[in-house]
């Protein structure tokens, strides 16, 4: 089974969640980073698992232009996402956010949860990130951490579709 996960997030959660998704899967899947905009022949794998994550309330505007690529090569193959945010107020909004984007080939998507890892970012968006984490342990509350059982279900899915 040749499966492939398309990461599209920006500072790194997304990568880190692809990266775990993997471990997970049967076989070897190829993972691909869409920071460089690389040209997917989506044909060549059975499946395809989407990773987006959320940035000020909207899902990657990479994962929208590769799910509109996704939607026009029509291979007739299932595609999986998973969605990445620190915060999972309106997690059940960005799952239906993308279904939407990849259409009727999308046989699930899960919520990843996500982190306030500021080491890639920079200037304002690293200053936000470390403030939020100094708020979050000042308030007392654990901070976001990445969903492995919410990956280890999309897994299974992805197994049981696909296997």
């Amino acid at each position: 089974m040749s499966i492939l996960i398309l990461v599209c997030g920006h500072l790194g959660s997304t990568l880190k969640a692809g990266k775990l998704l993997a471990r997970q899967l049967p076989g070897e899947a190829a993972i691909v980073d869409t920071e460089q905009n690389p040209e997917v022949d989506f044909a060549a794998f059975d499946c395809v698992v989407f990773g987006t994550n959320v940035r000020m309330l909207c899902l990657n505007r990479r994962f929208k232009r590769y799910a509109a690529r996704w939607k026009r090569a029509k291979t007739g193959k299932p595609a999986f996402c998973y969605v990445v945010a620190a915060s999972d107020g309106n997690f059940q909004r960005y799952e239906a956010a993308a279904r939407r984007a990849l259409g009727p080939s999308c046989a699930a998507v899960v919520y990843a949860g996500g982190e306030l890892d500021s080491s890639h970012a920079k200037g304002f968006a690293k200053k936000v990130i470390e403030d939020v984490k100094q708020q979050t342990l000042a308030e007392g509350r654990a901070l976001p951490q990445i969903r492995e059982a919410a990956l280890t279900a999309l897994a299974r899915q992805i197994h049981e579709t696909v296997c």
